[in-house]
């Protein structure tokens, strides 16, 4: 076996009865030049027999610190079951073929490995994007540094079916969105058990029950992340469609609404909370499928805002209830640009020179799953 040492080190201490430094090699800038698990089997800068993948070397889930090189190449095919060896340079992979990954915190699931720099070698097939996992191609909690993902089937998350073949996503699994620095996607992954506002630390994409996404806890602290509901949203104005201010209820037994969930009716002073667009808390400019179909529950009396530009929050954010038509558009009369209260859709018209007026990181978004 040969393994492969990059050039970035990470120490991390560890308490358990005492304190050791554990030095952790993980993807510098030039990585995948030498061992790429992107690449075809038998041409991924390993020896024959040998496969290029993440390694497992300390820690404990969901943060298992790790780097990548080359091991003995796996059996599994695509869609089998599969696990990973005991922690450690000599075990601590999977049984999958070069070219897969193993997927979920017990025996998981092989799946295509996919990458981030819009490559052919990097896309997933068609219904599928890649994902971004923690403590997989990656010791860094957020994701952002990963070298590689994985490719999970792409989903409505609204209904939560798959959009290749109008199916559930599988036992266990549900539809989750995420959003990173470029786009927003809805996809399946593991699910998780946290419901709205409850903790989740760390944060990760799929914490928390299908029909939910974590959110800034509390804005004066956004390290603090919680679970929050997602629901159907509409244009909601003074007079205007009030009655969907919290998510559209479509009398169905499972009404997309904000209080179905879980949440306070947004008449509640102390805690209301009502449906707003998804595209208030994605970070880029060009929208997308997401941007206008899906909403989150925004927490009014929590949520504060700068309303006379002297950077000091000194009002909490709106009901949508309350605002006349036309009084939320970028920017709104009397209010600096950075104030959007994201009632209505999203216009085409963002775009032009909506840098000044990307979401404030009390909306920030987790951009990487758990296993």
């Amino acid at each position: 076996m040969r393994s492969l040492v990059l050039v970035a080190t990470l120490a991390a201490m560890i308490a358990c009865g005492g304190s050791d430094t554990i030095v952790v090699v993980d993807g510098g800038p030039d990585a995948l030049a030498q061992c790429n698990p992107l690449g075809m089997p038998g041409m991924q800068g390993c020896d024959a027999g040998e496969k290029c993948t993440w390694i497992r070397l300390q820690g404990a889930p969901p943060s298992i610190l790790g780097k990548l090189g080359c091991v003995r190449d796996g059996t599994v095919d695509v869609g089998g079951t599969c696990n990973f060896g005991p922690l450690g340079e000599s075990s601590g992979f999977d049984d999958c073929k070069a070219g897969l990954i193993c997927i979920g915190a017990g025996p998981g699931i092989c799946q295509d490995v996919c990458g981030f720099d819009g490559t052919p070698a990097a896309a997933c097939p068609a219904n599928f994007a890649c994902t971004r996992y923690r403590s997989t191609f990656t010791n860094n909690g957020m994701g952002e540094t990963a070298l590689a993902g994985a490719c999970n089937p792409t989903c409505d998350m609204l209904t939560q079916l798959q959009t290749g073949n109008g199916q559930p996503c599988g036992t266990g699994r549900a539809c989750y969105l995420l959003s990173s620095q470029t786009d927003t996607s809805a996809v399946c992954v593991t699910a998780g058990t946290k419901r709205h506002g409850e903790l989740v630390d760390p944060p990760a994409a799929n914490a928390c029950l299908p029909f939910h996404a974590p959110r800034v806890a509390d804005p004066s602290d956004t390290s603090m992340f919680e679970c929050g509901a997602l629901c159907r949203p509409n244009d909601v104005h003074l007079g205007i469609n009030v009655a969907d201010e919290g998510g559209v209820d479509d009398g169905s037994a499972m009404p997309q609404t904000c209080e179905f969930r879980g949440a306070s009716p947004p008449e509640s002073v102390a805690d209301g909370e009502s449906c707003r667009y998804w595209y208030a808390r994605e970070r880029f400019t060009t929208g997308s499928p997401f941007s206008n179909t899906v909403g989150w529950c925004l927490k009014h009396a929590l949520t504060w805002r700068d309303t006379n530009g002297d950077m000091l929050n000194d009002a909490p954010y709106p009901r949508c209830s309350t605002i006349d038509v036309g009084a939320d558009t970028i920017p709104p009369a009397g209010t600096p640009d950075d104030t959007q209260f994201w009632c209505t859709q999203r216009l085409p018209a963002f775009q032009a020179g909506a840098q000044s007026r990307l979401p404030p990181p009390a909306f920030a978004t987790v951009d990487v799953f758990d296993l």
